[in-house]
């Protein structure tokens, strides 16, 4: 493993990591209501569902480095 592939992981894992962040930062506003409110339901459950595209995204952007490292 070189620097390379070792930066393209890290990369990976920080999408996820965000996606996850995300994902708690909409799930405190919407239930507990830190951080503001948000009146609008449909932008609410769109910023609150996006976490888990990019997390997905993150996760198969680190399956194809993995398997790219091996070849």
């Amino acid at each position: 493993m070189n620097k390379v592939d070792l930066w393209e992981i890290i990369g990976d894992g920080l999408i996820i990591v965000f996606g996850i962040i995300l994902i708690y930062i909409f799930i405190t506003i919407d239930v507990l209501g830190y951080y503001g409110v948000e009146d609008n339901a449909i932008i609410k459950n769109i910023e609150l569902y996006m976490g888990m595209p990019i997390i997905a995204l993150g996760i198969w952007h680190l399956i194809r480095d993995l398997r790219n490292m091996r070849s």
